[in-house]
């Protein structure tokens, strides 16, 4: 096992706790020995259970990786920047996604200060959309 992983393993232990965690699971090409130098580690994580705090977070975050993500795929298709997420969004009809989630994601991004009791009150909605985004979204 890498050092990196060894590392990444201890890191989740302390941050989350022995007890908590039930599976870490390293998949991919590094695993398999295909790897190129610009290869990512793919993990598995199962916990027991993940605080309504840190479930927040994961939310926010991954609306940020899919507006970045979105950002991408315009830059892909058209070889231009798009530099804010008014403009990104009138630009969805050009992309090879599903508009209405992507728009939702990018309008509950725009506006989470706004809504994020809202969105703290359903949590595991949000995970599902942005589960439905990434796995519907390909290039």
């Amino acid at each position: 096992m890498s050092t990196i992983v060894e590392v990444f393993k201890d890191d989740l232990l302390q941050a989350l706790g022995p007890t908590n965690i039930i599976l870490i699971h390293h998949h991919g090409s590094r695993v398999r020995g295909e790897a190129r130098s610009d290869s990512d580690y793919d993990t598995i994580l199962v916990l027991n259970e993940i605080d309504e705090e840190r479930k927040a977070r994961l939310v926010y975050f991954q609306l940020k990786d899919a507006y970045f993500y979105l950002r991408s795929i315009a830059y892909y298709k058209s070889g231009s920047l798009v530099s804010t997420r008014k403009e990104l969004t009138l630009r969805l009809a050009e992309l090879p996604v599903d508009r209405p989630l992507a728009t939702e994601l990018l309008q509950t991004l725009e506006l989470y200060e706004e809504h994020e009791s809202k969105i703290a009150e359903n949590l595991d909605e949000y995970l599902f959309k942005l589960e439905k985004f990434f796995r519907a979204t390909r290039v």
